[in-house]
């Protein structure tokens, strides 16, 4: 559009703009090179790697193989991420005691050994895409630190703009969350 305009001083009638729209949309369709838009973390099967996108300006990833990771630029990596209500991730870092997923499970009130290791399994498939994953269910008594365990987890595996969602006990309610 804008090259029409510098190179006519017009604007493009909106019926050929519909039709060049149309007709970008079949060459992407059938002509284009596809490849599959993911969210916030996937692999790569070729490469046995994990790719986590850091939701930076940069557009920066996270790349996991078997070996070590990495922070990548985006531009030449076999993945292509799109983006909703994402908030960056912490860039991760090299320095850090032996012992941080111990003490990040310490942070969520949990003091049954066995829910910790539950946790802990919970915390390592999250990031890791084409599994099935269990759904997590905390229960408790009121003030228990529920919604706060939620949080946490969520905040620091994939932020969002949405922090918490209550299913609604009202089916109307439901339908419109």
């Amino acid at each position: 559009i804008k090259s029409h305009y510098d190179n006519t001083g017009k604007a493009l009638k909106s019926e050929t703009l519909n039709q060049v729209c149309d007709l970008l949309q079949a060459k992407a369709t059938y002509d284009g090179n596809q490849r599959d838009l993911q969210l916030r973390c996937a692999y790569d099967k070729e490469s046995n790697t994990i790719y986590v996108d850091l939701t930076n300006k940069a557009w920066q990833m996270i790349k996991i193989n078997k070996d070590d990771w990495s922070i990548e630029e985006s531009e030449n990596m076999p993945i292509l991420f799109t983006r909703y209500s994402q908030l960056p991730l912490i860039e991760p870092s090299r320095e850090y005691p032996d012992d941080i997923f111990d003490q990040f499970i310490d942070l969520l009130n949990i003091t049954n050994e066995h829910d910790k290791i539950l946790s802990k399994c919970y915390m390592a498939t999250i990031l890791i895409s084409g599994i099935p994953k269990p759904i997590l269910i905390l229960f408790g008594e009121q003030g228990a630190a529920k919604t706060s365990y939620n949080e946490i987890v969520k905040d620091t595996f994939d932020p969002s703009a949405i922090r918490t969602l209550v299913i609604p006990r009202d089916n109307n309610q439901l339908i419109q969350q």
